[in-house]
């Protein structure tokens, strides 16, 4: 990492693959357990595809 912008991106993209990665778990879980219902699939997946950008306490975005 060469600069703060470059580790807040990392971070970014890491958060990002963490929660596609639960959201498929928890799917899974549900699917194993026969609890999965389409309302719930739809909480989910929208969970795994909203994106999520936080500043990791910058007081504003690294430019």
């Amino acid at each position: 990492m060469n600069s703060l912008e470059q580790l807040y991106e990392f971070l970014n993209e890491w958060e990002n693959e963490n929660k596609a990665m639960i959201g498929m778990k928890v799917k899974n879980y549900l699917i194993h357990k026969n609890k999965l219902t389409k309302p719930i699939e739809k909480i989910i997946n929208s969970y795994i595809e909203e994106p999520h950008i936080t500043n990791y306490g910058f007081q504003s975005e690294p430019k």
